[in-house]
């Protein structure tokens, strides 16, 4: 069951980050948070999961000393999330699989020794399905990494 409310996105974020924060000073990784206030309607404890997925595996598969950027911006059709790292990135042949239930890209560009059981990007769709959101994943500009796009639309 769902319970939509306008939500502060950009303050999602925040919290979200400082929550994280202590996974991401192991690693000594440098975190930006971009953007300002920027409301949109959806599921605080979904969009709350949606984040802490989305940070947690920017974190565990960038590498040490790392970036990880988050922007909250305005767009003509809505809000659109973005976070970008600079770690392995997703080869292009799995960024529809991950989206899968219990996939977990393998190959040259994932370290084989982190945990995890591939639901993570299977949870954040379904949170995004459920917004009527889009995403999308493709490399960064900078050509290292995943940028991780979520639009949600106006209301």
């Amino acid at each position: 069951m769902t319970n939509f409310e306008q939500l502060d996105l950009h303050e999602l974020c925040q919290e979200v980050a400082s929550e994280c924060y202590e996974q991401i000073m192991v690693k000594n990784q440098e975190l930006e948070l971009i953007g300002n206030k920027a409301l949109i309607n959806g599921d605080r404890f979904a969009i709350d999961i949606l984040l802490k997925n989305l940070l947690s595996n920017a974190s565990k598969y960038t590498q040490e000393e790392g970036r990880i950027i988050v922007r909250v911006s305005h767009e003509k059709a809505g809000i659109t999330l973005q976070v970008v790292d600079n770690g392995p990135g997703i080869a292009p042949h799995d960024r529809e699989r991950v989206l899968e239930r219990f996939y977990r890209a393998t190959g040259d560009q994932q370290p084989h020794e982190q945990p995890g059981c591939g639901l993570g990007l299977a949870i954040v769709q379904h949170i995004v399905t459920l917004h009527n959101a889009r995403m999308k994943l493709e490399e960064p500009v900078s050509g290292t990494g995943l940028s991780v796009t979520i639009a949600f639309e106006s209301r």
